[in-house]
């Protein structure tokens, strides 16, 4: 099992990733709505098509052997969601204690929520971002606010959000 990287490894890493010369992505042809927030000390933007509402976090239940950017399940609007933390999700460090917030996220309905500590604004935005650092799909680019912009589309679709039947047929 590999050490957990430090907050400094981590700022290290991108700030050597961001000092290369890259070309810029255009986020979309026509202007884009965000959602921005803050989780764990970085901020993100997401489509607002994904984020259906923004509510309180009035309590969540953990759940035993899940990764750690699974904090639990909660209830919004009468219905059970799977709780994420997007910042662990992503290989930054997890956040101590009970978020204040979560965006209940989907297309038609919520489908899961994800921690926030805060909702910072929405914004239009047409904007050229930086190509993403690493590897992660979910990654769409770096605005130049220092934003991370999240796909959605990636992110509704991440197998490691879903439970797989086929692996609950192999539990003891």
């Amino acid at each position: 099992m590999t050490p957990p990287i430090t907050p400094r490894q981590l700022l290290e890493q991108r700030a050597q990733l961001l000092a290369q010369p890259q070309a810029s992505l255009q986020l979309d042809t026509s202007q884009t709505r965000l959602m921005l927030f803050a989780r764990s000390g970085m901020r993100y933007a997401l489509d607002t098509r994904f984020v259906l509402e923004v509510v309180a976090v009035s309590a969540h239940t953990t759940l035993p052997f899940t990764p750690p950017f699974t904090l639990g399940l909660t209830s919004a609007r009468g219905e059970l969601l799977p709780l994420y933390d997007l910042a662990a999700l992503l290989g930054e460090p997890a956040s101590e204690g009970t978020p204040r917030l979560m965006l209940l996220c989907g297309l038609q309905r919520p489908e899961l929520a994800l921690a926030v500590d805060e909702a910072l604004d929405l914004v239009t935005s047409s904007e050229l971002l930086s190509p993403p650092p690493g590897a992660s799909a979910l990654i769409t680019g770096i605005s130049a606010k220092g934003f991370t912009v999240i796909d959605g589309d990636e992110l509704l679709s991440d197998p490691r959000l879903y439970i797989d039947s086929a692996q609950q047929e192999n539990l003891p």
